[in-house]
Order: C-alpha cells, then sequence, then structure tokens
C-alpha cells in the first residue's frame, strides 16, 4: 500500500468524479470537459445551466478568462459544478465558482498568473461540499493572488516555513502548492505544536516525506501536536509520512495529529508510523474529541500500546472515512479505530491486515458504552495472537447497527485462566447490542468460536443485558485442539444470558473431539441476574461430527436453559438427522425443532414474523432471510434502501458498491 506515485496514491481518497457522486446519479450538474459548450448560456461573464446536464468547454472557459472576470452558475438546474478538465490561466481576472450545492474537483486548476479563485458552495441549495476527487487540486504559482472560500479569504503558502509561520496564529490558509517536507530534514517532534483556530485548506495538495526520528517524545505527536477546538484542516494528502516516536511509553501520536479537538475534512495520510506503548497510535488521529469526516489513511501503524489505522481513541464522530494501512499491536489494535469511547462512527470502513496480542479486532477493538457504530464494515483478516479476535470489533459495550465483516478471525494464542475468544463479527458482546449485521469469514479459536459473536454475555453487576438482533453468518467456525474443551457455534459460541433474535447460520461447523458444538449456540446459561432468551433462529450449514462432542441442530450444550422459542435446523444438510438432538445434552429440549430442507424451502417456520423475515427461491437458497439485511450478492433490497452514505463517499470495487447498494437505512437507536 505504500510507496506508490505520489499522485497516484490519492486516488484511493478521490476515485473519480462519477464514483463520488453515485448515490445521486440522477443529478446531473455543470462541467467543464473538452466537449461542446451546451446547455449553458454565457452573457458579460456569467456562464449559467439553461438544462440540469449542462456542459461548459474548457477552452471556452479559458478564453473567456483571458479576457474578463468569469462566474459559473449552475443554479438550482445543474446545481453542481465539476472540474472534469484541467486548465489555467495568466490573466489577473477571477473565476468564481459559485455551486448551487458542490463542488467537485477532479483535475488541476492553475492560477498561473496573478487571478483570483473564488469558490462558494450551498448557495441556495443544502448538503454541498467542496470535494477533491482523484489526483484533483488547485494550483497558484503568484502568492499576490486571492483566494476566497465561503466569503473568507486566504493567505496562500509556498513552502513549510511559510505555513508553520502562519500556523502559529487564528487564520486562513492555504497550500499554493504541493510541499516536500522532507527538504527540511527530519523533525525531532511536531511541524506546528498547535493550530490554535481558523482553517487550513489544502486544496488537494501534498505535503510529502514528512519525518520524526530521535524523538522520545510525550504527549503530543504529529505534523500538528494539537488541531484545536474551531481549527479545521482540511483537502490535504499527507504523502510518505515516517513518524518514529518508538521509545514513547504514553501520550497519543498520529501520522497528522496527536490530538484533534477540531474537524478533520478531506485529509489523507500514508507512510509509517510507529511507537512504544503510547496510549494511542495511528496513521491520521492518535486521539480524537473532534469532527473527522471523508478522510483516510493508508499508514502502517506498530505500537507497543493501542493501535488503529485511522485513529487510536475516537471521543468524537468518524464520518465517512475509511483505513487500508497494517497495523500491528501489543494492546487494544484495530484496522480503523483502537477505542471508541462515548464517540460514534457512521459510513466508514477497514481494509488493512491486523495483528496483535492483545484485543484485536478488525475495525475496532473496545466499542464502549455510550458509543455507536452503524454502516460501516471491515474486509481485513485479524490475528489475535495471545488473546480475543473479532472480524469488525472485539469487545462491544455499545451499539453497532448495519454493519459487517468479511475476514478470516484467528484466536489461537491465550490460555485457561484467560480463554482465547473468536467471533466472526465480535469476539465478546458484553452488555452490548448488535443489529441488522453479518460475518462471511472464517473463525478459528483454541476455545470460544462463534460466527459471529464468540462471547455474549451481559454485565451482571448493572444488570444489562447483551442482546443479538438480526444477524446472520456463511462462512466456516473451526475449533483448534490444544487448550480445552472447544465451544463452536454458528452464531454465537458462548451466550451467559444474552439475548439472541431473528439470527440465522448457514455456516460449516469445526471441531476438535470433546467439544461443544451447536447450530445456532455452542453453549448457552442463565447467569445470576440474566436470563437467556434466543427465538426465531436457525442453522443450515455442515457440523463436522467430532468424536465425544455434545452436538446440537440449535444448540450444543443447554446447561441452564433459559427461554428457547421457534429455533431449527436443518435435518439433511447439518448432518443431524435426529429430531430429538436440537441440543447436544437435552433430548427434545424445548423450543428447538428439526426440519427438512424441503420444509425450510417452502414457507417461513412457525414463529417467523414476515415483518422481519422473507422468502424466495431465487434468495439464500430458499431459506429465510432477514428483509433488513439481505444475503451479499443477492437481489434482495430491505426496504427503505435509501442508502444513507453521503455522495461524497468514496467507492472503488464490487465490495464497496454492494455495500451501498444494500445497506439499510434505518434509526440508530438503542432499544
Amino acid at each position: 500500500m505504500i510507496g506508490r506515485d505520489k499522485r497516484g496514491v490519492v486516488l484511493a481518497l478521490g476515485f473519480a468524479v462519477a464514483a463520488a457522486l453515485s448515490s445521486a446519479s440522477a443529478q446531473a450538474s455543470m462541467i467543464v470537459s473538452s466537449d461542446p459548450t451546451a446547455n449553458v448560456s454565457c452573457a458579460a461573464g456569467v456562464c449559467s445551466a439553461t438544462a440540469a446536464d449542462a456542459v461548459l468547454n474548457v477552452n471556452d472557459l479559458a478564453a473567456m478568462l483571458a479576457s474578463q472576470d468569469v462566474r459559473l452558475v449552475p443554479g438550482n438546474l445543474a446545481q453542481d459544478i465539476e472540474i472534469g478538465r484541467s486548465f489555467s490561466w495568466v490573466s489577473p481576472n477571477r473565476l468564481d465558482l459559485d455551486a448551487y450545492r458542490s463542488l467537485i474537483v477532479a483535475k488541476n486548476v492553475t492560477v498561473a498568473g496573478p487571478g483570483a479563485l473564488s469558490i462558494e458552495t450551498n448557495d441556495g441549495g443544502k448538503g454541498g461540499i467542496l470535494f477533491f476527487s482523484g489526483t484533483g487540486h488547485v494550483e497558484f504559482w503568484d502568492l499576490t493572488s486571492g483566494l476566497t472560500i465561503q466569503g473568507n479569504s486566504y493567505a496562500l503558502v509556498k513552502t513549510l516555513k511559510q505555513l508553520i509561520r502562519e500556523l502559529k496564529h487564528v487564520g486562513y490558509v492555504a497550500l499554493a502548492n504541493g510541499i516536500d517536507a522532507g527538504k527540511a530534514g527530519a523533525f525531532h517532534g511536531s511541524a506546528v505544536d498547535k493550530f490554535p483556530g481558523g482553517t487550513i485548506a489544502g486544496m488537494g495538495n501534498q505535503i510529502s516525506n514528512f519525518t520524526v526520528s530521535e524523538c522520545v517524545c510525550g504527549g503530543l505527536l504529529g505534523f500538528f501536536g494539537q488541531i484545536a477546538h474551531g481549527a479545521t484542516v482540511r483537502d490535504l494528502r499527507l504523502i510518505n509520512v515516517n513518524v518514529d516516536n518508538g521509545n514513547a511509553i504514553n501520550g497519543w501520536t498520529g501520522g497528522l495529529v496527536g490530538k484533534n479537538s477540531g474537524t478533520v475534512d478531506d485529509v489523507y495520510v500514508s507512510g509509517f508510523v510507529k511507537t512504544g506503548a503510547a496510549y494511542g497510535t495511528a496513521g491520521l488521529a492518535g486521539f480524537s474529541h473532534g469532527l473527522i469526516v471523508r478522510s483516510a489513511s493508508d499508514a502502517s501503524v506498530s505500537s507497543g500500546g493501542n493501535s488503529g489505522s485511522l485513529v487510536g481513541q475516537n471521543e468524537g464522530d468518524i464520518r465517512q472515512s475509511f483505513a487500508t494501512g497494517q497495523v500491528a499491536a501489543t494492546s487494544y489494535g484495530a484496522g480503523f479505530v483502537s477505542v471508541n469511547r462515548n464517540g460514534s462512527i457512521e459510513q466508514s470502513y477497514s481494509t488493512g491486515e491486523v495483528n496483535g496480542n492483545g484485543f484485536t479486532g478488525g475495525f475496532v477493538a473496545l466499542n464502549k458504552e455510550s458509543s455507536t457504530i452503524s454502516d460501516s464494515y471491515a474486509t481485513n483478516n485479524v490475528d489475535g495472537q495471545n488473546d480475543r479476535a473479532g472480524g469488525f470489533v472485539v469487545q462491544n459495550d455499545g451499539l453497532i447497527v448495519r454493519s459487517y465483516a468479511s475476514g478470516n478471525v484467528s484466536a489461537l494464542g491465550g490460555g485457561v485462566l484467560d480463554p482465547p475468544i473468536g467471533g466472526g463479527f465480535a469476539a465478546f458482546n458484553r452488555y452490548g447490542e448488535i443489529d441488522d449485521s453479518f460475518a462471511t469469514g472464517t473463525v478459528q479459536s483454541l476455545i470460544i468460536a462463534g460466527g459471529v459473536v464468540g462471547l455474549n454475555s451481559g454485565w451482571f453487576t448493572n444488570r444489562l443485558f447483551a442482546t443479538i438482533r438480526r444477524t446472520f453468518f456463511t462462512g466456516k467456525v473451526i475449533g483448534v485442539a490444544g487448550l480445552g474443551q472447544a465451544q463452536v457455534g454458528g452464531v454465537v459460541g458462548q451466550n451467559d444470558g444474552g439475548v439472541i433474535a431473528d439470527s440465522y447460520s448457514m455456516g460449516e461447523l469445526r471441531a476438535p473431539q470433546s467439544s461443544l458444538v451447536g447450530g445456532v449456540v455452542a453453549w448457552n446459561q442463565n447467569t445470576l441476574h440474566a436470563v437467556s432468551s434466543i427465538s426465531n433462529c436457525y442453522a443450515a450449514g455442515p457440523v463436522d461430527p467430532s468424536p465425544g462432542s455434545y452436538i446440537g441442530g440449535v444448540i450444543g450444550y443447554d446447561y441452564n436453559p433459559g427461554t428457547t422459542q421457534s429455533c431449527y435446523w436443518d435435518l439433511q444438510t447439518t448432518g443431524i438427522s435426529n429430531p430429538a438432538q436440537g441440543a447436544g445434552n437435552v433430548a427434545n429440549d424445548t423450543g428447538l425443532t428439526g426440519l427438512s430442507t424441503a420444509q425450510f424451502q417452502s414457507g417461513l417456520p412457525t414463529g417467523f414474523d414476515p415483518s422481519i423475515w422473507a422468502q424466495s427461491p431465487a434468495i439464500n437458497n430458499g431459506y429465510p432471510y432477514l428483509i433488513s439485511v439481505p444475503p451479499p450478492g443477492s437481489a434482495a433490497k430491505a426496504p427503505s434502501l435509501a442508502v444513507r452514505f453521503s455522495p461524497s463517499f468514496r467507492t472503488n470495487d464490487s465490495l464497496r458498491r454492494k455495500f451501498l447498494a444494500e445497506a439499510p437505512k434505518a434509526r440508530t437507536q438503542r432499544r
């Protein structure tokens, strides 16, 4: 992921104008391109759209700028302005880009003389943004040129020295061009200790080769040590950073910023970030309790403490962002955010592999109480070498909705007193709630393994309950011999007083001898303050008949039964053909029923709510599926599938396009 062409690397952030506007494809725009001018009327330097699909030829625009000021006005017909072709001008004239909604810069705009550029978005509309797509950026050759954005005048800077000087004060600063920070040599701390306020606009330009070495820095470390409340960093590409704080034993370190209290908008980081046992280490921000939106990290992160590819610890809001860098951590390690504490994450994803000796998660390691994650996913493989591992989250104490994990999960370390737990989606759902979510990878663990959740358990003292609703699993769950009695479940490995409702597994289950194996749950029990509840569930995946094991079509070992109702297993596909073997240790356990494949495919089982479940021969091989969470790749669509992703959210492959098409729209709320 690292070391690509300096301009090509930012393609991960923008991709293409068409993709950026994919969820609003019915809406056209005024586009500057090489095509002939069409549906645009120009008079006295003002070019207005006369239809929703408007084109202004780039040579026509350049010719006008040579002799006069020019203003582009798409109005409420075209709404957006797109720069789809590079252009420049040397005259002292001004170009006003006055968008009713958004301005998307997909190619280069060069003010090659003393001219000026003015940008206005949401002039009459709402929800629009200034967005630099792909390699699009704006350059100024003359520092006497003018730049105005949303009515604010910006000071232009060309060098790192000028930038550092300007950022010591509250104000508006913009990069006039790319800056090679490597020319200044290695830093021994942050380039800017604190950005006190105002806005720095990168205009799609790069700061490359920022390096920190020989630093034993506690406190805050990054290109910025701190971005203060009220300050904004936007449209910046921080390329090939090398931040080495390897001996640090505390503090927060990020490629962009140690601590973010302001706003980070459309910022991309690539390179390497390394620390010792720091509180939080990440490619973008070590700690954030501000806003991060439309931003990304491709930086590799290594730490003896808590590590996240994008953010170390989040106590703010993160939206429409992604991380692709690899992570290696000793404590809490994750592909996106290490610890989400009283924070909110939505419309985001991670793809970089994660390796750790502690809590290791594909997306988040620890999602604390009062924290929410929605409309997000992780495709990375997760290797928890010495403890717990989850494809999406390790430990969930909060709320997660409409999310999925597709990577493989390995939890093959730990010991008897601290047993390894692996979950395709979550290792440990500890009085948290997981709704409308799924997992598809392979899960391996020495002790507890579940397709969706490894351990689903309430918190006894506070009498809170762990809840899983409307989830499914389609991969493999493998219990590995070597440490003790394995617990292998299609949906949950061990359910301790938790709630499991409207969930199913099509996954394959394998276990060593003398294990507990259940099509839905391996081990089920009440706790001192919580009665377990399992309802409206089924299993249809093959189950390996391991010798000496307790094997059940639904529950492997129903130790201290709570409430179980309307749960089923396929007598044929699971290989568990005994209709009395719904539980491995209790014959004819209450609420567990075996059905033939034909029965499953001929109508919803008794107790399944048709407002939650549906059935079609063309979907899920004819088995019941969840309306709010259709199987991947199916033609099924959930109701109200107006995509929650902003038009600015970038997509670049079929998996992400699939998620955009299928992500349900629903309220994020705790029940």
